[in-house]
């Protein structure tokens, strides 16, 4: 009787532990590219606002792109936490605002620690928000004058509100945020 019920019991347990395993995943990767990944996007499009209103000519807004990878793990089933870093490298053609030189190649790298929250997730698709904060490194190089290197750091920030992944381990996402992944954030995530 002893022995039925303690192997009734192992039964139940590693059940359990096994379609848990199956609904859950821990781990997450994502790779994807940020469209108009820079904080100051949106201050931008409102001087180009106000300037349109006044006839002035609005200034050029470039969509830089920023690669862009994280991974999260799952504290909770509704909460996961990790690490993201991006990168971008971007030449420009007009004058550069310390060394009145045209012509310069800006490098940017981005380290920051990221939460994201699950707000519902069916079979094959995930509806999700998230934030992250950390620091980023800029080094601008004139290129008529190799030798004048310009660099920055500052904290970053990212939020998302909204996350639409598909896919079960395997899946694209797509992303509405702002800041260093940019407005938009499309690629690919691997979950195990």
């Amino acid at each position: 009787m002893r022995t039925r019920l303690l192997a009734t019991l192992v039964a139940s347990l590693l059940i359990s532990f096994h379609s848990k395993a199956q609904t859950v995943s821990r781990n997450e990767i994502q790779i994807g590219a940020g469209i108009y990944a820079n904080e100051y996007v949106v201050m931008d499009m409102l001087e180009n606002f106000v300037r349109s209103l006044f006839g002035s000519e609005p200034k050029r807004i470039e969509p830089k792109t920023m690669a862009n990878l994280s991974y999260y793990y799952r504290i909770k089933p509704k909460v996961a936490v990790g690490m993201g870093i991006g990168y971008n490298s971007h030449q420009y053609s007009g004058l550069h605002e310390k060394g009145n030189k045209p012509g310069y190649r800006t490098k940017t790298a981005v380290m920051a620690f990221e939460m994201k929250l699950y707000y519902q997730e069916k079979d094959k698709f995930t509806l999700y928000g998230g934030a992250g904060f950390g620091n980023f490194y800029r080094q601008d190089q004139l290129i008529s004058y190799p030798d004048q290197t310009y660099q920055d750091t500052a904290i970053t920030f990212q939020v998302t509100p909204l996350g639409i992944r598909f896919g079960k381990k395997v899946g694209a996402f797509a992303e509405i945020g702002y800041g260093y992944k940019g407005i938009v954030n499309l690629g690919l995530s691997g979950r195990f």
